[in-house]
């Protein structure tokens, strides 16, 4: 008999007020029912698994076969126990583990808090270069392998936007740190 695979969908429901874990289950059962049919609702059998209450976040199993409909089911939800609701997936993993640590931990330090702490130990000379490549303004040049690039934005987390001829480009600020910078914008 082969293994039934299963899929974990982490998500969100956003709204006014908290929401319970029962009425999150009733909503999200009703919906997959209504949007997919009694026989096709049997292929993806969603089952809450978690449910934060405090934070609005949990995650729902679901068979493979019908993962991508109860993706959409849950998309179409805007009332949970006559509140204005919208949940929001935040992703799918294979395991519950993996689906906890990408999509619901937050405990972990993001990538650019662990460099700033290890230039702040290291070489606390790099934290001004750090500092201001994260405080370029929109329209400045950066130079990066010996091409020019104009900043459409840099985001708080350490990404960055870039645009040049070619079109538009993602990187973050430990790949221009690497680079040399050259900010006449």
């Amino acid at each position: 008999m082969p293994r039934v695979r299963r899929r974990y969908i982490a998500f969100e429901v956003l709204g006014e007020e908290p929401v319970s874990e029962e009425q999150v289950a009733r909503a999200i059962t009703e919906a997959h029912l209504k949007f997919s049919g009694e026989q096709r609702f049997s292929r993806s059998s969603p089952r809450i698994i978690s449910f934060d209450e405090q934070r609005q976040i949990g995650i729902v199993r679901s068979y493979l076969e019908g993962v991508a409909e109860l993706r959409a089911s849950l998309s179409l939800i805007t009332r949970i126990a006559g509140r204005r609701v919208a949940v929001n997936a935040l992703g799918m993993s294979g395991t519950l583990r993996a689906c906890k640590d990408k999509f619901i931990r937050k405990t972990r330090p993001k990538a650019l808090e662990r460099v700033e702490k290890r230039y702040e130990e290291e070489d606390p000379g790099k934290l001004g270069e750090l500092a201001g490549i994260k405080a370029l303004p929109p329209g400045s040049v950066v130079r990066v392998s010996r091409k020019e690039f104009l900043v459409k934005r840099v985001f708080n987390d350490g990404r960055v936007d870039l645009e040049s001829d070619e079109g538009s480009f993602g990187f973050t600020v430990l790949d221009l740190l690497g680079s040399s910078l050259g900010n006449e914008g």
